[in-house]
């Protein structure tokens, strides 16, 4: 059988010559028409026992040539699952990021939209109550302001709770010369 024949036969099969299996056989196949070779040339006249060192060495080449081929096939199928396993992390690494970006400048400007309409409502009364809660934002800071609604400080009129707010209505004065 010429080397033609043999890949024929494994098409026929269904084996083509990118699957594992045809990189077996087609060794299994060399192996086999360099022993059918070497005996028919080299073999005439040998003893037993220097026959069975030949089937001995050609048992071992085509170990050798075996083992060759099975290391080649698992090199190069670490290498695709790497790759895969590579871009699967940098697929998710990027998709991690693009959702994490989107989520903070979503709730950043649902935050502002949110901070507009209230300014928005405060300025109702005209320009004048505008600029009184403009001068009454920037002499105060409301945070600590509110932390002086606690205790007795805290009453209820109708159904609604409030408390005495220390407010500074001037700005801070000039300020002092250091002694």
């Amino acid at each position: 059988m010429t080397r033609d024949d043999f890949r024929q036969k494994c098409r026929a099969a269904g084996i083509g010559d990118d699957k594992p299996l045809f990189l077996v056989l087609e060794m299994l196949f060399d192996t086999a028409a360099a022993a059918k070779d070497a005996v028919q040339v080299g073999a005439r006249g040998l003893t037993q026992e220097a026959e069975a060192d030949l089937v001995k060495r050609i048992a071992r080449q085509a170990d050798a040539s075996m083992r060759n081929a099975a290391v080649k096939h698992r090199l190069r199928l670490e290498r695709k699952t790497a790759l895969i396993a590579g871009s699967v992390a940098a697929a998710c690494l990027v998709l991690g990021g693009g959702c994490g970006y989107w989520w903070g400048w979503s709730s950043g400007r649902q935050s502002v939209e949110t901070t507009e309409r209230q300014v928005a409502m405060a300025f109702q009364a005209g320009p004048d109550a505008a600029g009184i809660w403009l001068r009454l934002m920037r002499n105060n800071d409301p945070r600590k302001a509110l932390d002086h609604c606690s205790g007795s400080a805290v009453w209820s009129a109708d159904g609604r709770q409030a408390c005495s707010i220390p407010l500074w209505i001037d700005g801070p004065g000039a300020p002092e010369a250091n002694r």
